[in-house]
């Protein structure tokens, strides 16, 4: 395998760790400016700083390339903008796009050509051919990225297992406040809205629990560590968490974190092992609406299950068992909130979570699109508008489509009800 340029892979690592601005600046090496990984690294960087015509314009070189694969990059990422202008002839080019692909035999490229061809017919309101395509394309992209049910299913069973830890108390350096539940179910926003209050700063999509996590399974078992009194092992891992989000000397390291990964909803226990005075915000979304929303989105890592609607589904029960086992342990140190409540009454909601997480209200707060700078998440435009209700029920757009689906997702909408 070819190696990566060092300039490519600093760019890479730098907008990954949420600091795109340097993925710029290391991207300005004239030795890469035609390279692939370059352009796109590019335009998910413009696009993380908000500058959706820099990005198109990325994305657009890439839909112009020879390789079926680049072409996908290119579509998808021009797709993802949300924002972003198509002219008269782009859906002609995919569709072209899309048989060549399909002679070539490229299965994983041509998923993501129809994922994206499936985007501009559900800006037209053709839902029927939107979700034909979707179904077609995430089908191509599932054979490459397969949802390893059995380690999630035994994930969810060794988390229930953990007990009600009275006894956790220690000194802690700071407590920050996190921000969990599926993807597609409003954390960035809500995220966002903490993290304008002037004793806060985001983090975003940080792994560390579950890198973590895994060296402690590694050590002796995962549910056993957590069972350990030893109040040093647990200080130092929160300090090591505090240096994976700061670097350097940093006049944000006295702030708050707000860390918006919404994975870290299988985490918590260990969070509340680390950080037992942290707060969780749990943001729960409508089941249909969350379901659809994953499976028009191309995650361009992790969240295999998104590629097939049985296996979101399997997700959402394995997240419902595991999130109502957390509230029975720490209901006090949990608040979930509703998206649907959040955009239709943001003033109330918002206000609710800040005395939650021991914060002042500050006018900003209630204005999060205002103060968005850097996002690296799909929501990265639409947190950048002032809240709306307009995405509550979009998922029965396809519901004559998912017909086999829905009494599975009735059930997920009771649990839900009862629980949250």
């Amino acid at each position: 395998m070819r190696e990566e340029h060092p300039s490519i892979r600093a760019a890479r690592e730098s907008h990954q760790r949420g600091d795109p601005a340097s993925a710029l600046l290391a991207l300005d090496d004239p030795e890469i400016s035609d390279s692939v990984s370059a352009i796109n690294i590019r335009g998910l960087a413009y696009r993380s700083l908000g500058q959706v015509d820099h990005a198109a314009t990325c994305f657009r070189n890439l839909t112009g390339r020879e390789e079926a694969h680049v072409r996908a990059l290119g579509w998808w990422g021009l797709v993802d903008l949300k924002e972003a202008v198509f002219e008269p002839g782009d859906a002609q080019q995919l569709d072209a796009a899309i048989a060549e692909a399909r002679l070539q035999g490229a299965s994983p490229p041509l998923g993501l050509l129809n994922v994206s061809r499936a985007e501009l017919y559900h800006r037209e309101g053709q839902f029927s051919r939107a979700f034909q395509h979707l179904r077609n394309g995430n089908a191509l992209i599932a054979q490459s990225r397969p949802f390893q049910n059995q380690p999630y299913y035994d994930a969810i069973v060794r988390m229930c297992e953990s007990t009600s830890p009275s006894e956790w108390r220690q000194d802690q350096i700071f407590s920050p406040v996190f921000v969990v539940g599926m993807p597609r179910s409003g954390t960035t926003l809500l995220s966002q809205a903490l993290a304008r209050h002037t004793t806060t700063r985001a983090v975003e999509e940080n792994p560390f629990f579950v890198l973590q996590s895994v060296e402690l399974q590694h050590q002796g078992g995962y549910i056993e560590a957590l069972r350990q009194s030893e109040a040093t092992r647990w200080s130092r891992i929160a300090e090591r968490y505090h240096a994976s989000i700061t670097q350097g000397p940093s006049p944000e390291s006295g702030l708050t974190p707000v860390d918006k990964t919404p994975e870290n909803f299988l985490h918590l226990g260990f969070i509340l092992r680390t950080f037992p005075e942290a707060k969780i915000v749990h943001v729960v979304r409508d089941p249909l609406d969350n379901i659809v929303s994953q499976y028009r989105q191309y995650f361009y890592y992790g969240r295999e299950y998104s590629f097939s609607l049985d296996a979101l589904i399997f997700y959402w029960r394995g997240y419902l068992t595991l999130m109502r086992h957390w509230l029975a342990l720490f209901g006090d140190r949990i608040i979930n909130v509703h998206y649907d409540q959040l955009v239709k009454d943001p003033t109330a909601t918002l206000k609710q979570v800040l005395q939650f997480c021991d914060l002042t209200e500050e006018p900003q707060c209630f204005r999060p699109h205002e103060g968005a700078s850097v996002i690296t998440t799909p929501s990265a435009q639409q947190v950048r508008q002032p809240i709306t209700p307009d995405r509550v029920g979009a998922g029965r757009h396809y519901a004559e489509q998912m017909a086999q689906w829905l009494s599975d997702i009735d059930k997920l909408r009771d649990i839900v009800k009862l629980s949250f």
